[in-house]
């Protein structure tokens, strides 16, 4: 039995390739155009049309998202046995790595499957370097490289933050148990500078994370930031797509702090600050209060450190 394996770096997000490799009936318009010219699905099966006329049929035999590997077959008069895997591996935030292995019946077809796969890859490489994959040219709108110039100094109040952060957390459960994670925080310039938006990961991303989300009280959400020359003061939206935790707050500079005020979704008085700031750590805190706001109970608190 003859075995092929062949790998190429593309120049795209590995979410994106992915997504494209799993999208089993479009290969003629998301993954490799003009090596493939139609592809047709069949059940379990597409009919694949080849850019030199041929044609095959190709049978899905694994789809793993959570690996992103995808296996398939293929049987016809030439191929009396074919089990080829696709697997797309992360190699940076902008680029991935795809291998593509075949395993096949008679040996002597091998060379040609083997110049068709070289040809495969080819047109893929070619078709992401030529079109923009929809999540980068989304960042593109969206980022932005510095703060907005008529917002002026105002900007700075959390502009110093820009940046990544790692991060001691500690949550005080309300049965009086501690519970400490590791977490990250990313922070950037977005909407032509006149707002910052962070993404905050307790657990840090990696093994740690396996499991039910909900379930295990992970975090993965974002804030965005707007300073408001209304009112002198920064409008703050925080979304927890996990745990559906929505909330509003306005932020502000008290002395040597940054104090956001708001409610949580009860109804009750909160309170995030950030202290002990430096340029390389910081000391957040977020509180709940009981009776609107004349006693404060801590619920979360860690440290920050610049990464």
């Amino acid at each position: 039995m003859a075995s092929i394996y062949k790998t190429v770096s593309l120049d795209a997000p590995v979410g994106e390739v992915w997504a494209a490799v799993a999208d089993f009936g479009a290969l003629h318009t998301r993954l490799v155009p003009g090596f493939v010219t139609n592809t047709q699905l069949d059940g379990d099966a597409r009919i694949v049309t080849f850019g030199n006329g041929t044609a095959a049929r190709e049978t899905l035999v694994d789809c793993d998202h959570a690996r992103r590997r995808l296996v398939y077959a293929i049987s016809n008069e030439r191929i009396t046995q074919h089990s080829a895997s696709v697997l797309v591996v992360a190699d940076g935030s902008d680029r991935c790595r795809l291998e593509w292995s075949a395993d096949l019946l008679p040996n002597e077809i091998a060379g040609y499957v083997s110049t068709q796969m070289d040809l495969g890859l080819a047109a893929m490489a070619n078709h992401f370097k030529d079109n923009p994959c929809p999540s980068r040219s989304f960042r593109d709108a969206l980022s932005a490289s510095g703060p907005a110039a008529d917002r002026g100094a105002h900007m700075d109040l959390y502009g110093w933050l820009i940046g990544a952060w790692e991060l001691d957390v500690v949550h005080y459960m309300p049965d009086g148990k501690e519970r400490r994670r590791q977490g990250e925080w990313h922070f950037g310039w977005v909407l032509e500078g006149r707002a910052i938006q962070d993404v905050w990961i307790v657990p840090k991303r990696g093994a740690q994370r396996d499991g039910d989300a909900e379930a295990n009280a992970f975090s993965y959400g974002t804030t965005l930031r707007v300073y408001d020359p209304r009112i002198d003061a920064w409008q703050i939206q925080w979304s927890d797509p996990v745990i559906s935790n929505f909330l509003t707050m306005i932020g502000r500079k008290e002395e040597n702090d940054i104090v956001q005020l708001g409610r949580d979704r009860e109804g009750r008085p909160i309170r995030w600050s950030f202290s002990n700031i430096t340029t390389q750590s910081f000391l957040w805190r977020g509180e709940t209060s009981p009776d609107d706001g004349r006693t404060w109970l801590l619920d979360v608190e860690f440290a920050a450190r610049r990464t």
